[in-house]
């Protein structure tokens, strides 16, 4: 990666962290892309080439995280079993939320108040399956058929969407790691078969 774009990562990074700082310090709606800015030392107009509106900075967040599904799984290794690199990348997605809980807890409330935000977030957690089986392509080549992969794939996103609404349900106050581990047991990946 060229030093061009290290630069546009490290901004873009630092503008979703100001964002989520002023979120939870003064609210979604108080909060202005003028003050985000600001937080960087950058001008309002370099925040609009990075996020058109200040509703992308909430699904850039959420890029954010779920790309730690897909990245977690690719730096495995093929002798890995696929339930436990699945787990073992789930774990690392939904950590997160237990790391950042309230703040974490507050962008799923705005979230669910914008039916906007609540489509763009379901479609992106569509490209995570689509996401997290072609990690899986690249780890596990040929080993599975593309559709065991799918499977694999939407069961492993169906916990961690479980695991986040069960731990949103408690207010956060439950272990969402402990979550995830109950989820898990009540299925067995390890049913599914090329054969």
């Amino acid at each position: 990666m060229g030093l061009r774009q290290t630069k546009k990562d490290q901004t873009r990074s630092q503008l979703v962290e100001a964002a989520f700082t002023l979120i939870e310090k003064q609210g979604f709606q108080q909060t202005t892309i003028n003050e985000i800015a600001a937080a960087v030392n950058v001008s309002p107009r370099t925040f609009l080439r990075y996020f058109p509106t200040k509703d992308d900075v909430v699904v850039g967040w959420l890029d954010f995280i779920m790309a730690m599904l897909p990245s977690t799984l690719a730096q495995g290794s093929a002798d890995e079993p696929i339930a436990d690199a699945l787990m073992r990348s789930a774990r690392a997605m939904v950590g997160t939320y237990q790391t950042r809980g309230s703040f974490l807890n507050k962008i799923e409330d705005i979230i669910t108040t914008s039916p906007t935000l609540q489509m763009r977030k379901q479609q992106r957690i569509e490209a995570l399956v689509e996401d997290v089986s072609d990690a899986l392509a690249g780890v596990y080549g040929t080993r599975y058929s593309r559709l065991a992969l799918d499977l694999y794939a939407g069961v492993a996103v169906s916990l961690c969407r479980a695991a986040i609404r069960e731990w949103i349900r408690t207010g956060g106050q439950e272990d969402i790691l402990a979550i995830l581990d109950r989820a898990a047991g009540k299925v067995n990946m390890r049913l599914i078969s090329d054969e």
